[in-house]
């Protein structure tokens, strides 16, 4: 059996009026399926608003971390609010999430972002926060092992300096 989400992603943006009702839902784990099933799914930007509101302003954190999930994959404008998650949102796991979304473009503002998370974690003693800031950005630079904060300043630089 399919899970949803990819059978949605099959059928296409004609799924959307059929799931748009469980972004409404009282339910967060409806909501959180609603997000899920967003990032199966390649709709014009105008389609993500509702994700942008469940990533920005869910109480449920599960529902705000696949929010940020799925925009990383599919909504072309998401990054800011990712980023934002990455900084502000007030549980951890989201902020990992939104750190391993962020990996998925290579963009200078995503790779200072996430050396920024890297050093906030490092003064937290956050070590799950470290370890995902770490990964997000050797896989944004396409290498293995840790590097220290100054080197992964350097890179965030060095990408804004090909931009």
């Amino acid at each position: 059996a399919l899970p949803i989400s990819e059978l949605v992603g099959r059928i296409g943006a004609p799924a959307l009026p059929a799931i748009a009702q469980l972004a409404a839902s009282r339910d967060p784990v409806l909501r959180r399926s609603y997000a899920q099933c967003m990032g199966s799914l390649a709709v014009p930007e105008a389609d993500y608003a509702t994700l942008r509101a469940l990533a920005l302003d869910d109480g449920e954190f599960t529902v705000r971390a696949a929010a940020v999930d799925a925009m990383a994959a599919r909504d072309p404008g998401g990054m800011p609010i990712v980023r934002q998650r990455l900084v502000q949102d007030p549980d951890p796991f989201v902020r990992r999430m939104a750190a391993r979304a962020l990996a998925q473009q290579r963009l200078p503002e995503n790779a200072s972002a996430l050396a920024d998370f890297l050093d906030r974690s490092m003064r937290d003693r956050d070590d799950a926060g470290e370890r995902a800031a770490q990964e997000a950005l050797q896989l944004m630079a396409k290498t293995r092992g840790p590097r220290t904060l100054e080197q992964w300043r350097k890179f965030a630089q060095s990408l804004a300096s090909t931009k």
